[in-house]
């Protein structure tokens, strides 16, 4: 019975010690491309100019954004936030 109370007792105490993460808020800029901050956001580091994500990530435009090349592909929790900004994509015509 002892064990189990102090089994108990340890995982109140970790849990009262874990560290809650919270979301990054990551502003594009023109030192933080939609690129950086899909990689920042994915694995919790800090990419060119973006800051490292932690958690389920915002990533705000605050302008336009053309699509020049493929995107990373997103792994974790991301939301983008367009704030009446869009994403377009420039299309390549392959040359016959």
């Amino acid at each position: 019975m002892r064990r189990l109370w102090i089994l108990c007792q340890a995982v109140v105490l970790a849990s009262a010690l874990a560290t809650p993460v919270y979301a990054t808020d990551i502003a594009l800029d023109d030192n933080c491309t939609l690129a950086d901050a899909i990689i920042a956001a994915n694995t919790d580091e800090a990419v060119g100019g973006c800051p490292a994500g932690a958690g389920a990530d915002v990533i705000r435009l605050s302008a336009d954004v053309t699509l020049n090349w493929d995107l990373p592909p997103v792994s974790s929790d991301i939301t983008l936030k367009g704030g009446g900004c869009d994403i377009g994509a420039i299309e390549f015509i392959a040359e016959r």
